[in-house]
């Protein structure tokens, strides 16, 4: 159940890259470049969560450090997507117009990302490995619901 829940995430996060190349407008091109690494950094710190879970004990000084991870990039994400960095702009991409024709609900999906890291990471700094499984489904569930909305579904 628990290397389940994780993989479940960490599929998620893994999910949220964003391409990058494509011949569009340089800017748009290095914003996209930007956002498409730092969701590597967040797939990344889910994979060391996922690979600790897997240990017995987990560490979970190594999780928490991961968490903070996510958490501290999740704050950044509504600036990784600033206005004619979209698909219009020309740039190789999977983020959806909506995340520009919609900011409002945009912004209420990165909020959500926001809360959940934030609560993941409360619970891995306590040390509580249970506490800690049961907010990953909370942030895969953010992570999936922005991926519904606001990404292309991958063929």
């Amino acid at each position: 159940m628990k290397s389940t829940l994780i993989s479940i995430a960490l599929s998620t996060v893994m999910l949220a890259t964003v391409g990058c190349g494509g011949g569009g407008d340089p800017e748009a091109e290095r914003i996209a470049k930007l956002r498409h690494d730092n969701f590597e950094k967040i797939g990344g710190a889910f994979k060391t969560i996922r690979d600790e879970f897997k240990e017995s004990p987990a560490d979970m000084a190594k999780i928490s450090g991961a968490a903070q991870t996510i958490a501290g990039l999740a704050k950044e994400v509504p600036s990784w997507f600033p206005a004619g960095s979209g698909p219009d702009s020309g740039v190789d991409t999977e983020a959806l117009p909506s995340i520009w024709e919609k900011p409002a609900e945009f912004q209420a999906a990165a909020d959500q990302f926001v809360s959940a890291s934030d609560a993941f990471a409360a619970a891995a700094a306590s040390g509580d490995a249970q506490a800690t499984m049961g907010e990953i489904r909370n942030l895969g569930g953010a992570c999936k619901n922005c991926h519904d909305n606001f990404r292309e579904e991958d063929e």
